[in-house]
């Protein structure tokens, strides 16, 4: 089946295969060496920090590999807010943001989900699925905010290693 996919997309001048070198650079990145990627995701990541590369990461190479990372960075942010606020989440809150943390990763590593699976999510927690729609919109827009950082960093930093 995949080799049908990749055979349509060659077709139309794309691939099926997910890469740093494709999707979001405003140059191709194909000429780029491995070298020179790695040296700028090492770049990026000391300017954003560990957690925005590894959101980049799971965003660009579809990868889960980072999920655990990304869901208890969100869990720090959300109870760092919260102490800010002076207030203490209810234990069933959290689980209903963690969910969604979850199923946001998952959602920007490329899986499709369906309203009816975020609904069956949301009945095996208790809550109605528009509750969870929210914390995973939250925790989405965090992971994209994350995202454009990093890409920002990752593709200055590719520049000034190719201009060197």
């Amino acid at each position: 089946m995949n080799a049908k996919l990749e055979k349509i997309a060659q077709m139309e001048g794309k691939t099926t295969y997910k890469d740093f070198r494709q999707g979001f650079a405003p140059r191709s990145l194909a000429c780029d060496s491995d070298a020179d990627i790695k040296m700028a995701l090492g770049m990026a990541q000391r300017k954003v920090g560990a957690v925005a590369v590894a959101a980049l990461e799971t965003r660009y190479a579809s990868t889960l590999m980072h999920e655990r990372t990304l869901r208890r960075a969100w869990d720090h942010k959300v109870r760092e807010d919260a102490k800010g606020a002076k207030a203490k989440l209810p234990p069933h809150e959290v689980a209903v943001l963690r969910m969604g943390a979850a199923l946001a990763v998952r959602r920007l590593a490329g899986a499709q989900m369906t309203q009816h699976e975020v609904a069956e999510y949301a009945w095996l927690l208790c809550v109605r699925r528009e509750r969870l729609d929210d914390a995973m919109r939250s925790a989405g827009g965090w992971l994209d905010s994350l995202c454009g950082d990093a890409e920002e960093k990752f593709l200055g930093a590719l520049t000034r290693t190719k201009a060197a």
